[in-house]
């Protein structure tokens, strides 16, 4: 096993200036950037020539004296407490760390020299934490330093009382130094790591902290760089009450409940938009914003033409920021279907002959919509990371209130991923709900569904849709909070072919699930617009005044 023989050097990348240490086989590695070095050149580790594994001779244990660490403020009892000695090595002053077994003999000696230059003696790999022979094991509370300078400088300051002891090779040695005597660390009640304030200090501490048992372990925070440093500037009893002033460690994103305040609680209420679907806005309470809605319907029922209204409807009766990401189409058409709506004109009327609108009218209906609005320049399949990015740049960098994503399928139909479709649209999904969580932005998209079997009514022929019929992935709907299924007999058999019939299949946020009206395309204006006769005749009270009393939950 190489040995570092010279440590705490200049780093060749420039990155540090004393994370950098060789070995004895002439080998560098820079424990701030984690690059390998020979002769000053950076190498990847796997291009460097074999090991010859030889059994290597140990340096054996040199003898010093106990005498006070004057600069360190440390005292002579302090240091023949802990067998720590100032000697020489190859001529030049030392200092010398004894490390001990479990057996409590010295097996290993860490050699200090002038310009934090390190050596080994003895066999480190048979050692304990320095100092862990001083002290039985069982107690009610062990500190762990990242130094043994910082050890007894904690050890100086409460009369060496109180069980301390240090990690062998600083902070990016500590987790592996620590599990090695996990047994030893986790015998006593309560853990405090005291490590050195910096980034890396602070990093080993949580890692040092997440290998022991929930509740044990605590993280000290010091106003000076470490212990010694404190003990230096005479600031004693702010270093002893660090220790009972220790946070206890818990992983990130883990919050305890009488932390929370009820000023946090007690939020802005949470507004549902209303759309001009009565029953609809009935069962969602309104579409709110940190949400995902997805729609979804067998081909050509009408799911985009719902999400458009909605879109509309929320841009210009709500003045929300809406971003319009319509995969199958370009933003050219996504934006003509904007102004067709709010010129009550059927979108392929305006497509077939522009001029069926006047020039007032063209520019009218592009001022009170796609003026305010923002759109995705691309048809087709893309790859998920590049989606979100697009979608994290509408959300924070653009200020959008609501996301029309049409269609997660499309995302991923042209990618030939090696994972699968299924595995695609999981992280697409995951990726997805991270964004909505993290931004606050709403998302509004629509899914296709699978074929139905043989058995069952083809959905375009108004079979009824189920949440296993979503095509693709579980994931569509354990990560969203509303499904909405729209379902219509195309070819009107028994019925008319122009009504649909929204079916809330899930709501997250208020559990009341079924259908929720009708709705009936005009051919003549283009329009999706809620059948008040109908749905009062089906489904119950549609024509309540829910928009005009409460037009945002």
């Amino acid at each position: 096993m190489s040995e570092w023989v010279e440590m705490h050097q200049p780093c060749p990348c420039g990155s540090s200036s004393d994370a950098y240490c060789i070995n004895d086989r002439g080998f560098g590695k820079c424990f701030s950037c984690g690059k390998n070095f020979r002769e000053g050149e950076a190498v990847d580790i796997e291009e460097q020539e074999p090991r010859v594994h030889k059994k290597k001779k140990k340096r054996p244990l040199i003898d010093g004296e106990y005498k006070p660490l004057l600069k360190r403020k440390i005292s002579e009892e302090t240091c023949r407490f802990f067998r720590y000695e100032v000697g020489e090595f190859k001529g030049k002053a030392c200092h010398i760390a004894n490390y001990f077994d479990e057996k409590r003999r010295k097996v290993a000696q860490k050699i200090r020299l002038p310009g934090k230059d390190f050596t080994i003696t003895g066999d480190m790999n048979e050692a304990g934490l320095f100092g862990e022979q001083l002290w039985k094991p069982g107690g009610k509370r062990l500190v762990i330093t990242e130094g043994e300078l910082d050890a007894m400088s904690y050890a100086e300051a409460t009369d060496c009382k109180w069980p301390v002891v240090s990690v062998r090779n600083g902070a990016q040695g500590a987790p592996k130094c620590i599990q090695r005597r996990l047994e030893f660390v986790e015998s006593f009640e309560e853990v405090v790591f005291m490590f050195d304030q910096d980034e890396p200090g602070q990093e080993a501490a949580t890692k040092c902290a997440e290998l022991l048992s929930p509740g044990k372990a605590k993280i000290a925070s010091l106003p000076l760089k470490d212990a010694n440093e404190m003990l230096v500037e005479r600031k004693v009893r702010e270093l002893i009450n660090s220790v009972y002033q220790a946070k206890d460690f818990r992983p990130d994103g883990i919050i305890q409940g009488a932390d929370i305040t009820v000023e946090e609680l007690i939020t802005e209420p949470v507004v549902g938009y209303s759309c001009k679907y009565p029953d609809l806005n009935e069962k969602l309470r309104g579409i709110r914003k940190a949400e995902l809605t997805l729609f979804t319907a067998g081909s050509g029922i009408g799911k985009s033409t719902i999400v458009r209204e909605i879109g509309y409807e929320f841009s210009t009766t709500h003045r929300l920021s809406i971003a319009n990401v319509f995969l199958e189409e370009s933003y050219k058409k996504t934006a003509q279907g904007y102004i067709a709506i709010h010129n009550n004109v059927p979108l392929g009327e305006i497509r077939r002959n522009p001029h069926c609108l006047s020039p007032e009218q063209w520019a009218a209906g592009k001022a009170a919509t796609v003026d305010r609005m923002f759109f995705y320049n691309h048809f087709g399949s893309l790859e998920c990371d590049n989606l979100i990015g697009k979608l994290n740049y509408f959300a924070v960098g653009l200020g959008c209130d609501f996301i029309l994503l049409d269609h997660i399928s499309m995302v991923v139909s042209g990618l030939e991923s090696d994972k699968g479709e299924r595995k695609d649209i999981d992280i697409l999904m995951t990726n997805l709900r991270s964004l909505i969580e993290r931004t606050g932005v709403g998302v509004i998209a629509i899914v296709h569904l699978k074929r139905p079997d043989g058995k069952r009514k083809s959905f375009n022929e108004g079979g009824r849709i189920s949440l296993q019929d979503l095509r693709g992935s579980a994931s569509l709907e354990q990560l969203s909070d509303n499904i909405i299924a729209i379902e219509r007999d195309q070819q009107g058999e028994g019925g008319d072919p122009d009504l649909s019939y929204p079916r809330v299949l899930k709501n997250r946020e208020w559990g009341d699930l079924g259908p929720a009206g009708c709705n009936r395309y005009h051919r003549d204006t283009g329009r999706l617009l809620p059948e008040v006769n109908t749905a009062e005749e089906d489904f119950g009270d549609a024509d309540v005044p829910w928009e005009e009393d409460t037009p945002d939950i």
